[in-house]
């Protein structure tokens, strides 16, 4: 008896610990992707034109998946068949704010849907956490300074320029009236830039916060019909941050100063070379023939 009982004891421990470790891989956060924002010395011009001050920052794809959330849509099949916006973005910071470029590829742009909400027509969302945090719940919709989670939440920037938004960053501090953002159209889809507020924090080198970056696709024209995201394989970071990845706060590289072009200096004066010394004995030896031809020349005269 206690045999069995034994056996049922270590059985049922093996099973737990399976359990246990199942578990603890259905729940382990992804791992983070990087990206870089460097400084911007002053800052851009948000209306959707690219600044040559953009051409030194790094650039990350929008190439995810949401599967887990249009599961019909938001797959490397269904893509093949009725491709999802893909996009590119770039950011920058100053004390103040993080900004934002994005050129987004969108075959099916539509400025419009009938299904109501902002994020039914096309448009980019931008997940944050100020304080980077690694889990926990992104969104606090009170308003003023009793809200729960000032660093976190969400700003969209839509194919029409309209910036929405939700959480702390967007209602704890007014981030709805500090965002700034601009939009225009493409021949493959729309660029849009932004500047977001930073309402917890002060932007400096080595700053690192979390980000996530969310492609809302209207395909048909009835509202958003597939999600793709940069960091996770699944579309979870508007509502966990473990699913967020890292941005870091960099300078600006040094700017690259050419050497002012010097003239090339003058040629010194020339002067004739002097005859070879072989030349002066020739020279010479025809002088004195000359001379001695005169002389018998006038001899003869005589």
């Amino acid at each position: 008896m206690k045999r069995i009982f034994s056996r049922a004891a270590a059985l049922l421990m093996v099973a737990l610990l399976l359990v246990s470790t199942m578990a603890m891989g259905l729940s382990a956060a992804p791992e983070r992707k990087q990206v870089t924002a460097i400084e911007a010395l002053s800052a851009p011009v948000i209306d959707g034109k690219i600044d040559d001050m953009w051409e030194k920052t790094e650039a990350v794809e929008i190439l995810n998946f949401g599967s887990n959330i249009y599961g019909n849509t938001s797959t490397p099949e269904a893509h093949e068949k009725n491709p999802v916006a893909t996009a590119s973005i770039k950011l920058m910071w100053d004390e103040a704010h993080l900004y934002v470029l994005g050129v987004v590829s969108d075959p099916t742009p539509n400025k419009t849907a009938s299904a109501v909400g902002d994020e039914h027509i096309d448009g980019v969302d931008i997940q944050i956490s100020e304080d980077n945090s690694t889990s926990g719940p992104m969104r606090d919709d009170t308003q003023g300074f009793d809200n729960t989670l000032p660093a976190n939440g969400n700003f969209n920037i839509n194919i029409n320029g309209k910036a929405t938004g939700w959480g702390g960053v967007w209602f704890a501090d007014a981030g709805y009236e500090k965002v700034v953002s601009a939009a225009v159209d493409t021949a493959d889809g729309y660029i849009f830039e932004a500047a977001i507020p930073l309402q917890t924090i002060s932007g400096s080198v080595g700053t690192v916060i979390g980000v996530e970056f969310q492609i809302n696709d209207n395909q048909d024209g009835s509202g958003r019909t597939a999600i793709r995201q940069w960091n996770a394989d699944l579309c979870m970071a508007h509502s966990d941050a473990a699913y967020l990845g890292e941005c870091k706060f960099i300078e600006a590289p040094a700017p690259v100063t050419e050497a002012p072009a010097t003239e090339a200096p003058a040629a010194a004066p020339t002067t004739p070379a002097a005859p070879a010394t072989a030349d002066m004995g020739i020279i010479a030896a025809c002088t004195i023939l000359a001379l001695s031809a005169g002389a018998v020349i006038a001899a003869k005269k005589r």
